[in-house]
């Protein structure tokens, strides 16, 4: 609890990261040959007879028989639906990757800003601190010329209001540094009472730009505009994925076989060639090129929603 909502959201964000990274490795994995081994053990406890037409009558003495078989099995040719689907888990693992960015940059900004209020905070102390003193001189003044005989009371009075309104400012001034300290470990993922302290570093003279240059800057550094084009390029390669997986699809098989049942072959190569063709399927396959189609545009208008924000906070600047 200590460590805050910023510290899960960074932690989420390196784990969607690293989920994309083993989403790409799996679609990679679909266009490399798998290899398997299966299996088998029969065990017959009775004779069993066989009657093979024009030859006669034969009977099988109890046996116990294995079998095993080794196949290598690869994709062949799929009109770029593995291709497209690898490509679009690359652009998403990326896209994961400028999220993690974004956040990380989220975070550190609003640590500044936490700092900053600090900082400010400390410094509007100071200055309270600088206004009461000079308001309690100016109440002993008051009541030393009143004593003299050389003012008056209101005088008195409006100093000693004065004063009181710069200590009342300074106090609550003071009773918010707990609070922006506590906030600012939280951010840092400390405990919130640890000790913390923030110094001003003076800078130089503020930068000068102008504000079209910083819009097509921000358009093209900020992490989470790159995820967001990413998600539209990958969007794009669903939908090529969604259309190659209409089409034909071919594959190749080898296998070998062993046995030592008498009556087959001890070893058997075989060379597998399949063609597959989606005739039928209900409708499903025109709703998944619908919905690839549907996810792409949403990804784009999303894309034109972060720029036009981005936009919007460069001018604000």
């Amino acid at each position: 609890p200590a460590r805050g909502l910023d510290y899960l959201r960074r932690v989420q964000a390196r784990l969607d990261s690293l989920v994309g990274l083993t989403q790409q490795d799996e679609s990679f994995a679909r266009m490399i040959p798998s290899i398997g081994w299966s299996g088998g053990f029969t065990a017959q406890d009775k004779a069993q007879g066989f009657i093979i037409p024009g030859t006669g009558a034969f009977a099988s003495a109890p046996t116990e028989v294995f079998q095993q078989s080794f196949f290598m099995e690869f994709p062949i040719y799929g009109f770029g639906r593995w291709a497209n689907d690898y490509r679009a888990s690359r652009l998403r693992a990326q896209q994961a990757d400028a999220m993690r960015e974004a956040t990380e940059s989220d975070i550190a900004a609003a640590v500044t800003a936490a700092a900053f209020d600090l900082l400010t905070v400390q410094r509007g102390i100071a200055v309270a601190y600088d206004q009461e003193k000079a308001f309690e001189r100016q109440m002993r003044d008051a009541q030393a010329l009143l004593d003299a005989g050389r003012a008056t009371k209101d005088a008195v009075l409006d100093a000693t209001v004065e004063f009181e309104a710069a200590r009342r400012s300074r106090e609550k001034l003071e009773s918010l540094v707990p609070v922006n300290r506590m906030f600012l470990n939280q951010l840092l993922g400390r405990p919130p009472h640890d000790p913390i302290e923030v110094v001003d570093a003076p800078s130089t003279a503020a930068p000068t730009w102008r504000p079209e240059e910083v819009e097509m800057q921000a358009l093209a550094r900020r992490a989470e505009v790159r995820a967001a084009r990413l998600a539209v390029a990958a969007a794009d390669k669903d939908v090529k994925a969604a259309v190659a997986r209409e089409l034909p699809e071919f594959r190749g098989k080898v296998n070998w076989f062993d046995t030592d049942n008498p009556f087959i072959v001890d070893q058997i190569w075989s060379f597998q060639l399949s063609l597959n063709i989606p005739i039928f399927t209900g409708g499903a396959r025109f709703a998944r090129m619908k919905r690839a189609r549907y996810n792409a545009e949403s990804a784009r208008i999303q894309l034109r929603e972060l720029e036009d924000q981005i936009r919007t906070e460069v001018a604000r600047v």
